[in-house]
């Protein structure tokens, strides 16, 4: 994510507080998580979780009563009720119904991050994404507040992180002239990813109140205003951009009856699209950029006949263009239910409507469309299966019943594993849409001008977050996925000429480093390209490893810029760590994925440049610290400094960002058990940081009381797997560490910090899973901890390898290392073999993992003679 500007909150200070030599500091009481520590329920809160919980459930149950409804989407098979619902022992449950979607999701004004996310409507792997808005301003960046009670209508976004921005954005919303600003029921609104319904509640007449419902589709949407009967006052529905261009167009007769269309396109962005193509006029509202996004939004009069006196208009201002269309009751005494369908469309307004009409027509209203794409959520959602301890009926030993193995009930535990699911599906975008002749195709971002490219392409994402969990996790859940977006990075790179950085909608170089050559080299080597694409890949990744170009260059330019030539040259990047780790890191993956080629020549070579990192390490400090171009590292140093040679953290957080090369990193140290008293100390040690002004991320670190450990950003997220390769001691104590991690850094409250496009979400997964890429593009996944469940069973899609299942031995032993017992294994058994957790980090081949095949966590016990005996049942 890009550098973020100072944060003005004051509730958080920082301070010397008292070192505690094992477990966590903060003088916190240690035996509860840290998460409940800062959660306070009222009755107001607890009475809203009530209403939200009943109304999700209700809703499930009509969805299984009812046949989901054909559909065109080509994305994820259709899915009928039945086919959710067998009638034998092996029935899957409907699991979209633990997704809650305004978890994590930031009240405006707050100072911490909890995730920093919206609480997006969305089919999946939907292209147009929908928030109800708290704001009517379109620039808004944080634009939903869940506590704000005034309705102003549903946003399109496409906007992937505040800090980023939105772009293609209009709002649409209903009214009741004369009434204005509609308020709507917090806690009697029902919030899921494919559903809103809510009741504005000063739109109420003795016969009730109005009540919207919205559901979502790939490219459109379908939003019913029901109106109360004697409900007076003219009803209308307004659309609103802030750039482009709106119009009205009326059917024949449409006074009496008949379709009204408001269409247009929104331009709005705020960076990703070339400035040279972009001219401004009307007081700056029209922005011909011709990357757009068309909309067509059509209230169709026949559908209710009991109107009259129908009247358009389009009102422009300062900034915004608004356009109406109101009508009145012919009978005020019946109530009458508006129906707008909604499109949208990159290409073209005349797409935008064929993409309605292909997406809504089979569908008779809101809750019609809403139930099938919760059958479609569920249908992905339930590729992972779960089952806890209590749906087994393990019961506890007498000298286990202290160990809780969550501070979660089960209905929490699935409610966190299935948000973060529906979280790491929702991005990167992927732009394809289907033409009248069945060719798939995309506007590109990436061209200049905008251009029309057969096939997908992919945006919106965060290379430097996504790389450590988002794509590894796809690839291992989701495959399918994986390489439909894929082949969109590689369209992308086509259009564009390089690999772009921080993509939205168009290239940005926002933030540091080229990860996303690490993850064009990942889909190398896991195979996930075809032929062509591969080739493709490759040549995009020599091109940065190699070919010095300037980084704004057009062409062929590098991503890496003229930072290539100094790291290629002295070995680092003059007074920058960060940029001189990832590039190490971008070598070796790069290096794999030449192995994985047959080119063992390109592969030996950026090993060699991989190992740079021994350039910018100081023996005498055991930290990474900046170097001038001469070779003299900079002073004064400072181990809990943040400042620009460090991304978005200082010395602690990239002490140990050698993923790719841990052997290594511990023979710098000086040996495992150094490497492992500095991973200790990382973990347990004063949670503070010097800044001259206050940045979030920082102030989120020492919140969460988890030393250096600042798991609301990325840099760390690799941290606690490399404990397994410091010796048996803190091998055992890594597994406790990511379990805590697990279940204080996630929960009701949100997140640790800013969610980041999924990342956060991914490493929540696959850390439940058991499994972790610590070097992404190594083809090997590294085993992590059990899990909190008895068992997962992932179902790979459209795959004819067996599930892949992830058990634990309920009784294992437990470590007290973070100051609460927590479970922790001494092997882990797989395809007939038995691998000690103890005696190093146990890696399994990506394409192992692919046939499937149950990995199980188990307690191994020492016979009377010494040996090692596998404990196969429970024990006495």
């Amino acid at each position: 994510m890009p550098p973020r500007p100072a944060s003005t909150g004051q509730e958080w200070q920082t301070g010397t507080q008292r070192r505690e030599p094992r477990g966590l500091s903060c003088g916190l009481d240690r035996k509860r998580p840290l998460a409940l520590r800062t959660v306070v329920l009222t009755r107001t809160s607890v009475v809203a979780l009530a209403w939200r919980l009943c109304a999700a459930i209700l809703l499930c149950l009509s969805a299984v009563a009812c046949q989901a409804a054909s559909s065109k989407f080509k994305d994820v098979p259709s899915v009928d009720a039945d086919e959710c619902l067998a009638q034998d022992d092996t029935a899957l449950e409907l699991v979209e119904k633990f997704v809650d979607i305004q978890r994590g999701v930031l009240p405006l004004g707050r100072a911490l991050s909890r995730g920093n996310v919206l609480p997006i409507m969305s089919a999946p792997q939907g292209i147009s994404h929908w928030v109800v808005s708290s704001t009517k301003d379109l620039r808004a960046r944080w634009f939903h507040d869940p506590h704000q009670v005034t309705f102003y209508g549903f946003r399109c976004t496409h906007q992937p992180s505040p800090w980023i921005g939105d772009y293609g954005q209009f709002l649409v919303a209903p009214e009741v002239e004369g009434l204005k600003n509609p308020i709507y029921s917090l806690h009697k609104s029902t919030y899921k990813p494919y559903l809103f319904r809510g009741n504005l509640i000063n739109y109420c007449s003795r016969e009730g109140c109005a009540e919207v419902v919205f559901a979502p589709s790939k490219l459109g949407a379908l939003l019913e205003t029901r109106f109360p009967a004697n409900l007076h006052g003219a009803r209308a529905i307004n659309v609103l951009i802030n750039e482009g261009e709106i119009n009205i167009v009326k059917d024949e007769g449409s006074d009496v009856g008949g379709a009204v269309r408001i269409e247009g396109f929104s331009a709005s962005y705020k960076k990703g699209v070339a400035d040279e193509d972009i001219k401004l006029t009307r007081a700056g509202l029209h922005a011909q950029s011709n990357f757009r996004n068309y909309f067509s939004v059509v209230l169709d009069l026949n559908e209710n006949p009991q109107v009259s006196g129908v009247s358009t208009k389009v009102n422009c201002g300062e900034g915004f263009c608004v356009a109406t269309i109101a009508w009145s009751p012919q009978n005020v005494n019946i109530a009458q239910t508006a129906l707008l369908r909604i499109g949208t469309s990159f290409v073209s307004v005349e797409q935008a409507r064929f993409n309605a009409d292909r997406e809504l027509a089979p569908f008779a209203g809101a809750e019609h469309l809403a139930k099938d794409v919760a059958m479609r959520w569920n249908a992905l959602l339930s590729r992972v299966q779960v089952e806890t301890d209590s749906m087994a009926n393990v019961t506890e030993s007498k000298s286990e019943m202290q160990m809780p193995a969550s501070p979660w009930n089960d209905l929490e535990l699935k409610t966190q594993l299935y948000t973060c699911m529906y979280r790491a599906l929702l991005f990167p975008r992927l732009i394809a849409e289907e033409q009248r002749d069945g060719s798939i195709v995309h506007m590109s971002p990436y061209t200049r001008p905008a251009a029309l490219r057969p096939g997908p392409v992919a945006t919106d994402s965060g290379f430097w977050d996504a790389y450590r969990a988002v794509y590894p996790f796809l690839h291992l859940v989701f495959p399918e996925i994986a390489r439909q977006v894929l082949r969109g990075w590689i369209n992308a790179f086509r259009d564009l000429g390089r690999v772009p950085q921080w993509p939205s909608p168009g290239s940005r170089n926002e933030m540091v480093s080229t990860m996303g050559d690490v993850v064009l080299a990942e889909a190398i080597v896991n195979d996930a390209l075809d032929s062509e694409d591969a080739d493709t890949a490759f040549a995009a990744l020599l091109r940065n490893a190699y070919e010095p170009l300037d980084r704004d260059g057009g062409g062929a330019a590098n991503s890496r810029g003229e930072q290539l030539t100094q790291f290629a040259t002295r070995g680092f990047v003059p007074r920058l760590v960060s940029e001189t780790l990832d590039m190490a890191l971008c070598d070796y993956a790069i290096g794999q994925a030449a192995a994985h080629r047959g080119r063992t020549d390109i592969q030996q070579d950026l090993a060699r440049r991989a190992g740079n990192w021994r350039h910018i390490f100081d023996p005498k400090t055991l930290f990474f610290r900046p170097k001038h171009a001469n070779g003299s590292f900079v002073e004064p140093f400072h181990e809990f400094a943040w400042d620009h040679a460090y991304t978005e953290g200082g010395p602690w957080q990239y002490r140990f960002s050698v993923p790719h090369d841990p052997g290594g990193l511990a023979a710098a140290y000086g040996g495992r058990d150094v490497l492992c008293s500095k991973l200790q100390e990382a973990v347990t040690g004063v949670p503070t940081f010097h800044l001259p002004d206050v940045v979030h991320e920082a102030t989120e670190m020492s919140a969460h009381c988890f030393g250096q450990y600042a798991h609301n950003n990325q840099p760390v997220h690799h941290m606690l797997y490399m404990f397994a390769h410091a010796g048996a001691t803190c091998a055992r104590e890594g597994q406790a560490w990511i379990q805590h991690a697990l279940q204080t850094t996630y929960g009701p409250f949100g997140y640790a910090g800013d969610e980041d496009n999924g990342e956060m979400s991914s490493w929540y997964l696959l850390s439940t899973l058991g499994l972790f890429a610590l070097a992404p593009g190594s083809g090997h996944y590294q085993v992590g901890a059990p899990s909190v469940f008895r068992k997962i069973i992932v179902h790979r899609g459209n795959t004819d390898s067996e599930p892949l299942i992830i058990s634990r031995e309920h009784h294992l032993r437990t470590s007290n290392v973070t100051g609460r017992p927590l479970r922790v294994a001494d092997a882990v058994q797989w395809r007939g073999a038995t691998h000690s957790l103890a005696n190093g980090p146990v890696n399994l081949s990506f394409q192992e993992l692919s046939r499937g095949g149950e990995l199980k966590f188990i307690r191994v016990v020492q016979g009377q003679r010494g040996q090692s005996i596998l404990e196969q049942g429970q024990i006495e």
